[in-house]
Parts: structure tokens; C-alpha cells; sequence
């Protein structure tokens, strides 16, 4: 995906159930105090990998996030690829409904 924003803070894109129990999956992509995080749970808690910068410039970026099994990597323009691995044994992200996507 590509974004672009001047706000610090900010969702770009999640997808999970609306009751946001205690360990109920998710997957989240969005902007914390201008750096990027990627974050998701597949029901055994949460995992976030973030890449430091100040992407909230205004100038176009470009984010690929990526998740397989318990496995997620983050790369963001040039600045490389961070990883992260959710803790437990599950795999599978069980989720329904509408993806949201920031505006």
C-alpha cells in the first residue's frame, strides 16, 4: 500500500471483530507518534514490529506488510525490513466483517 499524512497518530488499516475481547485476533496497520507499526493477534496475544521514522512528512511512502503463520515483516520505503513472530501456538487469523481503511 502507499500513504500519505501529516498526523503523528493515525489507523491505516484494520480488520478484526468488533468486541475486541481479551486475545481476539485482529490485524492493524497504522502510525504511532510517526513511525509505522504492524501489529496483529491470532489469539494467543498481540505482536507489533515497528519502524522508527517520521512518516507523517506529507510525502508519499510506500509499506508492505506481511504475514505467514505466526511469522509478520514491515518494510517501509528504504529503510529495510523489520520482523516479529506472535507468541504461542497459533497460526491462523480468524476474522470476519469489513476491512477499515484509514482516510
Amino acid at each position: 500500500m502507499r500513504f500519505r499524512t501529516v498526523a503523528k497518530d493515525g489507523l491505516l488499516l484494520w480488520r478484526g471483530d468488533h468486541s475486541m475481547r481479551v486475545n481476539s485476533d485482529f490485524i492493524s496497520l497504522g502510525l504511532q507518534d510517526g513511525a509505522l507499526v504492524f501489529s496483529y493477534n491470532l489469539g494467543s496475544g498481540a505482536m507489533a514490529v515497528m519502524v522508527n521514522g517520521s512518516f507523517h512528512d506529507g510525502r508519499w511512502h510506500r509499506v508492505k506488510a506481511v504475514r505467514d503463520g505466526q511469522s509478520g515483516k514491515l518494510t517501509v520505503d528504504d529503510y529495510g525490513a523489520k520482523t516479529g513472530r506472535s507468541p504461542g501456538l497459533m497460526r491462523q487469523l480468524n476474522i470476519n466483517g469489513a476491512v477499515y481503511v484509514g482516510k
